[in-house]
């Protein structure tokens, strides 16, 4: 079975866009969270300084586009660069996790102002009457759930299979195994693996507000972030008959979608311990990240990692609640640490957990 190897990553967060610098930036506790002061969001982890028109224009594209297809498109060319890859058509595969669709305030409210009958309840006939007509006109463009990847797959000539896959956190894997699984049953010659997600906006806030992951007062971890990232995957092969490098090697990727029958209790069959011991007996890790989401499940994850030496990076206390970002993010910063690490075998481990209850683990091994 051929090995499926990362050849190259981008990368957009609240600490910049280098993978080695805002792994050494993280490595010195330094937190990309800070005061924002928008209505009903305090402080947040934005990506700093983003330049949309520079990073994912040209300009005229950006009239179509979310801020969540703006940071995909820049963090998925990044990675198609930093990958030196060619344009390979329908044979470039696009694989990405997406958070839950968001809008400015403003508009929504123009278009449930006019949209309500007169018992004051929202109308389809209305909304399509008058409500679409009281908003920008592109508004759904930017707002259609799919819309970051159709973005990604245009900016990148990834005209083979486009799969949407909508997360919260640990589902965002999901869409990782799928884009493996193509590759060695070659369907695709390469893929392009990624997660976009940005809840910035009030009500994209007030929505995972709601859900009871940002703690009272916005305590360290629970703060929302943003960010995108992106990998380039190839098979081992096909990377060294072009000349690529490998960065690291996608050893597993093992999920649980069946959040009824996953506990986390100390006393019971944890299913994070099944997951780790399916990556393998005895591994050592020689780094780990975590991403698991800010509630109580996702605590416990943290703490079952307390098991291994090797040394616990918990992304979202200093990039925030990135959401379905976070999988992808980790990603890539596990690539940085194997880079950081040359010279020694240890893979590194990412755990990743959403609020729906689903818990994914990735193992991510040194370059061959």
């Amino acid at each position: 079975m051929s090995r499926v190897v990362v050849t190259g990553t981008g990368l957009v967060c609240s600490l910049g866009r280098e993978r080695r610098a805002v792994l050494e930036a993280l490595l010195a506790g330094k937190s990309g969270v800070r005061e924002v002061g928008r209505p009903g969001i305090a402080r947040a982890a934005p990506v700093a300084d983003f330049d949309a028109a520079r990073e994912a224009g040209p300009t005229k594209n950006l009239k179509y586009m979310s801020r969540a297809s703006a940071l995909a498109v820049a963090a998925a060319r990044l990675a198609v660069k930093d990958a030196a890859l060619p344009d390979l058509g329908d044979e470039l595969g696009a694989y990405v996790g997406l958070g839950m669709t968001s809008s400015e305030l403003g508009d929504l409210e123009k278009l449930v102002h006019v949209s309500k009958d007169e018992n004051g309840k929202i109308s389809s006939r209305l909304v399509g009457e008058k409500g679409l007509r009281a908003t920008n006109p592109l508004i759904s463009f930017k707002i259609l759930s799919n819309m970051p990847l159709c973005h990604v797959a245009l900016a990148t000539k990834a005209r083979g299979p486009n799969v949407a896959l909508h997360s919260v956190g640990g589902e965002t894997f999901s869409a990782l195994a799928e884009a493996v699984s193509e590759l060695r049953e070659g369907r695709v010659k390469a893929a392009l693996f990624g997660a976009v997600d940005s809840q910035l906006e009030r009500a994209g806030a007030e929505q995972i507000g709601r859900s009871g992951v940002l703690a009272e007062g916005d305590g360290p971890g629970r703060v929302l972030g943003e960010g995108a990232a992106f990998c380039v995957l190839e098979r081992e092969e096909d990377a060294r008959a072009r000349g690529a490098r490998p960065l690291g090697v996608i050893e597993r990727v093992t999920f649980s979608l069946a959040p009824e029958a996953v506990t986390l209790e100390p006393a019971n069959s944890l299913w994070l311990i099944h997951a780790m011991e399916q990556l393998g007996e005895g591994i050592e890790p020689a780094a780990v990240f975590s991403c698991a989401a800010g509630d109580e499940a996702g605590d416990k994850a943290d703490e079952l990692l307390l098991r291994y030496r090797a040394p616990v990076t918990r992304t979202r206390l200093l990039l925030g609640e990135t959401l379905a970002a976070g999988p992808a993010i980790d990603l890539v910063l596990a690539i940085a640490a194997l880079e950081k690490n040359e010279g020694t075998s240890a893979p590194v481990l990412i755990v990743a957990s959403s609020l729906s209850g689903t818990v994914s683990v990735a193992l991510v091994g040194a370059p061959p």
